[in-house]
């Protein structure tokens, strides 16, 4: 899969398939040497299990980010062709964005910069989960 940089179209539907086969490859391995050194030592009191059971941090870490993105839907692809009749080529835009606090999360299809100007866009009425 090509890579989508923050900011372009398709971001959330990329960083969601990736977080996704990240927690998997950490769960697989968990799973694979914990079974793997149990069958081998005949006991679960080896430091293969102690490695197994610390494998869990990352992998919790990824299924945080994927919990993360899984509520939002990508932004239309369409939108870019829409945006052109607002943008200049001086302006800069950036799609997909996901904007966290300790209290809630935003979603924006669209930020325009333009100069010192700064607006969201958003297709969808539900913006902010509290």
């Amino acid at each position: 899969m090509k890579r989508v940089a923050k900011g372009n179209i398709g971001y959330i539907k990329y960083k969601r398939i990736m977080q996704t086969i990240i927690v998997l490859i950490f769960i697989l391995a968990g799973l694979s040497l914990f079974f793997i050194c149990k069958s081998v030592f005949h006991s679960g009191k080896n430091l293969g299990t102690v490695f197994a059971v610390l494998l869990v941090l990352p992998a919790t870490k990824a299924l945080i980010n994927l919990i993360l993105f899984i509520p939002f839907q990508p932004t239309d692809v369409s939108l870019p062709d829409k945006m052109k009749s607002v943008v200049t080529d001086n302006d800069r835009v950036y799609y997909d964005c996901v904007f966290t606090s300790s209290e809630s999360l935003m979603h924006l299809d669209c930020i325009c910069v333009k100069g010192k100007e700064i607006v969201g866009y958003s297709l969808s009425g539900k913006n902010v989960d509290k």
